[in-house]
Parts: C-alpha cells; structure tokens; sequence
C-alpha cells in the first residue's frame, strides 16, 4: 500500500473505534439514564 493510503485507513480504523467506544458509553448512559428514570417513577408512585 502506498503510505498516504495506509496512514488514511489508520485514521479510518482509529475513528471507527473511537465511534465504536462512544456509542458503547452512549448506550450505558441510555440505559443507566432508563433505569434510573424507572426508579424515580416507582418511588413517586410509592409516594402517591
């Protein structure tokens, strides 16, 4: 592979993975976020 051409799939390769990792942590969040939301609803529901 010529190296301008090597050196732009690294890029792509690091930018895929750092996608990869962001989503990963975005959806944790997400799901965090729900069941913690979930909980909030149940103790005003208690509450009620």
């Amino acid at each position: 592979m010529p190296p301008k051409l090597s050196s732009f799939v690294e890029i792509c390769l690091a930018v895929c993975a750092y996608e990869l990792k962001f989503y990963e942590d975005f959806s944790y969040f997400l799901q965090n976020a729900n069941s913690l939301t979930n909980k909030h609803t149940k103790l005003k529901e208690y509450l009620t």
